[in-house]
């Protein structure tokens, strides 16, 4: 099962409720974007930093269709 985190919120909280542990054992494939982690702290990042929190990455093309 996927699981897409959207709202960097969810991320906040499970760093500060010190959960990141239990929320990398689940078993989902997990994904955000590059703006997402982009929104967190230098510390939260370093916390979630594994390879079970995929980033994905917006490319060019992606940011002209968003903005036009």
């Amino acid at each position: 099962m996927k699981l897409h985190i959207n709202d960097a919120n969810i991320l906040i909280d499970i760093v500060q409720l010190d959960l990141v542990d239990a929320f990398l054992l689940l078993a989902f494939e997990m994904y955000t974007t590059d703006f997402v982690f982009e929104e967190l702290e230098s510390f939260q990042k370093e916390a979630l930093l594994s390879e079970k929190l995929i980033i994905l990455k917006t490319n060019e093309n992606e940011l002209l269709h968003i903005v036009a």
